[in-house]
């Protein structure tokens, strides 16, 4: 069987800390770095040491936290470009944090019902390591929505189940969000992520609404 066209995971039963993957560039060294983010079957991984792949492609990633679950072979796992330069490899990190956030709040996720002719849904669902995870937001939904108060509870609804994964994983004890609509007709809204050990990050979002 060939290969697919993108990094994938090389091997079924893998579990822990260490991931082989394969379909990467080839007798690579540093070709990622500890502190880059790592999303496997939907959900988000950190990168612990340096990467080096071998003269097949394939290399084993140090990750944490421990798998979820037991990934099946072939999985697609996707690499974020930012990197972590304060040593702690872990989503607790801002950056990291950060990017996590955003990035599940900008996917599509697939409705329960078809919205007319679309359902959407972010592509890696089908490889997800829990039956049944979806990953991503339905923000899209609510963008032909007019500018009220009820779409706002929408709004902040839909973030605090797009970001439910972080409390399921132990990386945010709660999540708070914060919807309002601005000047210029955007809808911003303060998300505040409160860690086990209680500290906290806050994060604006803004998106651009056409409808009034």
């Amino acid at each position: 069987m060939s290969e697919p066209g993108y990094p994938f995971v090389a091997g079924a039963g893998q579990s822990g800390g260490a991931l082989v993957v394969g379909g990467l560039a080839e007798s690579s060294v540093g070709l990622l770095l500890a502190g880059q983010h790592v999303s496997v079957g939907g959900s988000f991984y950190t990168l612990t040491a340096d990467v080096d792949s071998d003269q097949f492609g394939r290399a084993t990633l140090a990750i944490a936290p421990d798998l979820r679950a037991v990934p099946a072979d072939r999985t697609p796992v996707s690499f974020l470009s930012d990197s972590i330069e304060s040593g702690a490899a872990d989503l607790g990190v801002d950056a990291g944090l950060h990017t996590a956030v955003v990035l599940s709040l900008i996917c599509d996720a697939a409705a329960e019902a078809p919205a007319g002719s679309e359902r959407r849904g972010w592509w890696a669902d089908a490889y997800a390591e829990v039956d049944g995870d979806r990953f991503g937001s339905h923000d899209w939904l609510l963008r032909r929505e007019k500018q009220t108060s009820e779409v706002l509870l929408r709004a902040e609804d839909s973030a605090r189940k797009a970001l439910g994964w972080m409390i399921e994983d132990g990386i945010a004890s709660r999540v708070d969000v914060a919807a309002a609509w601005s000047d210029t007709g955007d809808l911003e809204r303060k998300i505040t992520v409160v860690r086990p050990d209680a500290s906290q990050l806050e994060i604006s979002i803004d998106n651009a609404w056409r409808n009034t």
